[in-house]
């Protein structure tokens, strides 16, 4: 290699390596953002939105229960976090297998060394270095895992989200349901009151009957005028699970009568356990323990250097010397020596640590969540059962005695407090049946958010 070339090459490779230095960072402005629906794709692709009940709406913007999920789903920025976090580890995994920088040197003798084909002016050094055999695959899958982490994590926040949602919207149902009753008892309340005015200015009844009427009807008022402030808060929850202004119009919809099944607790806590993705956290956690622990190990190794070497030399002093001015070449080839142990062990004895910290992790949780499941459980049960009372026993009887009471009213057989305390029980047992299929649909929500699936996909 002539000098002239040489000295080219030099000066192309340190303009090289100054101009990457200094190349300016890109601005998170033009790093390409993630669209809306990328949460959504992410859990399509894997089969989970169809695991828990959830199907793309060609009209994600119809005021539905499966439309508001999909806006929270797509627009949620706790969902749109974790999804930026697991992209991130996916490509920290790709630097993480790579091959260390390269390293290039550029000495220049103080002094020539002499040499019989002429002095030894410059050396040009390239030289690149190998970890031990496994080390990058080894670390390309610890980021794998954070990734497959993070995976878990989106979904446990989506679960979350769901249930969160769902229950939001499950309670603005019992508020509207509770709003109609109120103001139906309302409307015949004053119905009764007119007709308790009438009777006593005929003289065929009691004032303190006329009394009576107005007094509940200022009760059901109260009742009345405070569930319609409720619906503001309720409607802003919902918003702020979308993302949305929280004054955003939310529309409950009437859905199709529910039916609820009673599934069994095994299988549930058996799917629980199989499915649960905060289980999965921890489960990713353990096996990003168990390959630092490898990873460790593998830096006890030695790695390797391997390196090429141009010495640039000047013509020799004398005439008839052969080879003169001939430049030189040498290879080099080295190992790194891990002789300090101390780091290594404990490296090593960290990652081992942490193993047992993430398995402890696991078992922790899993008796949580089994106990929560109990809990979820028993209340979903009891919901269904107390709408079966409700439904079948208590309320029609309420009813046949309210029509009693008012007949027996009608005909002078019955005191106007023994209608009014028939009312105000149908109209008890109106809002508990509302509450108890809220109750119902609420805890239906929290299953499927333990056990990671719908209930439907256990039968």
């Amino acid at each position: 290699m002539s000098t002239s070339v040489a000295r080219a090459w030099l000066l192309a490779s340190m303009m090289y390596l100054a101009g990457e230095a200094t190349l300016p960072v890109a601005e998170a402005s033009q790093t390409p953002g993630f669209t809306d629906s990328g949460v959504v794709q992410e859990l399509q692709s894997t089969g989970f939105l169809a695991r828990i009940g959830v199907h793309p709406d060609p009209r994600p913007d119809s005021d539905t229960l499966e439309s508001y999920l999909l806006q929270a789903l797509r627009s949620n920025p706790q969902l749109a976090m974790r999804l930026a976090e697991s992209r991130a580890w996916g490509e920290s995994a790709v630097a993480a297998a790579g091959l260390p920088d390269p390293s290039l040197r550029y000495t220049e003798y103080l002094q020539s060394v002499e040499t019989r084909v002429g002095p030894q002016q410059r050396i040009l050094s390239a030289s690149q270095s190998f970890p031990w055999f496994g080390t990058l695959a080894t670390q390309g899958r610890i980021q794998d895992t954070r990734a497959t982490g993070s995976i878990q994590s989106l979904r446990d926040d989506a679960l979350s989200l769901i249930a969160g949602l769902k229950g939001d919207y499950f309670a603005l149902g019992y508020l509207e349901a509770s709003t109609r009753i109120t103001r139906q008892h309302l409307q015949l309340m004053n119905q009764w009151e007119s007709i308790a005015r009438a009777r006593y200015a005929a003289g065929r009844g009691r004032y303190a009957d006329v009394v009576k009427a107005q007094v509940e009807l200022g009760e059901l008022s109260n009742r009345l005028a405070e569930l319609e402030d409720r619906r503001r808060p309720l409607v802003a929850a919902l918003n702020a699970h979308m993302n949305r202004p929280a004054a955003t119009p939310v529309v409950f919809s009437e859905d199709q009568e529910q039916t609820f099944t009673s599934p069994d607790i095994d299988q549930l806590v058996a799917t629980m356990l199989r499915n649960h993705p905060a289980l999965g956290v921890w489960e990713a956690r353990a096996d990003e323990s168990r390959l630092s622990g490898d990873l460790a190990r593998k830096k006890g190794l030695p790695s390797f250097v391997v390196g090429l070497n141009f010495i640039q030399t000047g013509t020799a002093g004398r005439d008839g010397v052969s080879d003169s001015g001939r430049d030189a070449w040498s290879a080099t080839v080295g190992i790194t020596l891990p002789v300090w142990r101390g780091k290594i062990n404990a490296a090593s004895g960290a990652a081992a640590l942490r193993y047992q910290q993430a398995k402890s992790g696991h078992r922790a949780l899993e008796n949580r969540l089994v106990a929560e499941l109990e809990q979820v459980h028993f209340a979903y049960r009891d919901a269904i059962r107390k709408i079966e009372l409700y439904e079948t026993a208590l309320l029609p009887k309420g009813r046949q005695s309210l029509g009693a009471a008012f007949d027996a009213f009608e005909v002078g057989e019955g005191s106007f407090l023994d209608l009014i305390d028939a009312q105000r029980m149908v109209l008890e047992f109106e809002l508990s049946l509302a509450q108890s299929e809220t109750v119902a649909l609420t805890q239906q929500a929290n299953l499927e958010r333990l056990v990671g699936c719908t209930l439907e996909d256990l039968k």
